[in-house]
Parts: C-alpha cells; structure tokens; sequence
C-alpha cells in the first residue's frame, strides 16, 4: 500500500514540475514548443523540443532560466536522490541528424 500511495506522490510531483517547466519556458520562447518527459523515478528526463538550432542555443544558455528550471525539485521535494535531465532540443538538429524522425533521437 505504501509503494502504491509514493508512486501517485510521485506522479504529482512529477506533473507539478512539468506544469511549471513548460510555463517557465513559455515566459522566455520566442517559437512554438513542446515538452516530452520520460525515464522514472530515479532518472527523470523532460526534453523541451523547439524549431530551430538557434532558439534550442539560446534557451539552453539561458543562465535564469538555468537557475529556475533546477529549482523545481527542491520546489516541490522532489527526492534528492533522483536525478532530473532538461535537455533542448531542435527540429533543424533532427532533421539533419536523425532524417526528421524523432523516436531515433528519443531511442
């Protein structure tokens, strides 16, 4: 019973962080965007996938939104062992790396 209630204290927490990690990549994108989260508990990865090299550059350097995107966990007490990935990613990127598809780049 214990393991089951964690997994869904999990799965909130897990939903709170990508509410706010799309709502703070909102306020700084200049282009469309989406978000794609996977992995598990232990390993949790959100990939923010824009249009173009040159908005996946900028957002990636982005030294504020760095700091607040890494806040998120301790935010919402997210387990410290846990590890939490953002990574960016383009079309342009993609397209030349992966001939446009996707799910090679996410395998």
């Amino acid at each position: 019973m214990l393991d089951g209630l964690f997994r869904i204290y999990l799965n909130v927490k897990v939903s709170l962080i990508g509410r706010d990690l799309k709502r703070l990549v909102r306020e700084v994108a200049t282009e469309e965007f989406r978000v794609r989260q996977s992995g598990d508990d232990k390993d949790l990865v959100y990939d923010v996938c824009v249009v173009s090299d040159a908005e996946k550059q900028r957002l990636a350097s982005d030294s504020q939104l760095s700091a607040r995107l890494s806040a998120l966990p301790a935010r919402y007490r997210y387990p410290r062992k846990a590890r939490l990935h953002i990574e960016f990613q383009s079309q342009e990127t993609i397209d030349r790396e992966y001939d446009g598809k996707w799910h090679y780049y996410f395998a």
